[in-house]
């Protein structure tokens, strides 16, 4: 793997409230479309409603971000609870959760899914999952037509190489 190629998508100290605004905002969404695809109009606006509301959303989270802090490491850098499961070290390049161990989390990983299945994933049993805390810097987003990844948690460890 080409380790120049991995990216970080970084907001500095809004990733957090723009991630649950974007959460709200994509709800309404979906729920608007819905509702045009059953031309249920209560739904459409119930749908435009909910997406009225991701401003709110992102000025709470932002709020409780700034007064909840998260945990830092010894040189002040912020740290991420993540899951990993087959190998019991990570490497650069290896996918990692955020988050801890948990069901939700090994089946969004796809570590549950068959090895015949397409993409290339090694099946590991949930048994073999573990946790850590990882610096935030090192969680990268995935790249490439596997963006949509990060969306379900997952994120690939690394640093960025300049």
């Amino acid at each position: 793997m080409d380790e120049k190629r991995l990216l970080k998508i970084s907001c500095g100290p809004f990733n957090l409230p723009l991630r649950d605004a974007t959460i709200v905002y994509a709800a309404g969404t979906a729920m608007a479309a819905i509702g045009a695809g059953n031309q249920n109009w209560d739904l459409i606006q119930a749908g435009a409603n909910l997406q009225q509301l991701s401003p709110l959303v992102f000025a709470v989270s932002y709020a409780l971000r700034s007064t909840i802090r998260p945990p830092m490491d010894l040189a002040g850098n912020e740290l991420v609870k993540v899951s990993h499961w087959g190998s019991k070290e990570l490497m650069v390049g290896n996918w990692i959760m955020r988050g801890g161990v948990t069901r939700l989390n090994y089946w969004l990983s796809g570590k549950g899914q068959p090895n015949w299945f397409p993409g290339g994933n090694q099946y590991a049993p949930y048994n073999t999952g573990w946790e850590t805390w990882l610096p935030a810097s090192e969680l990268l987003w995935p790249m490439g037509w596997q963006f949509w990844k990060g969306l379900l948690g997952q994120r690939m460890y690394g640093t960025i190489l300049n």
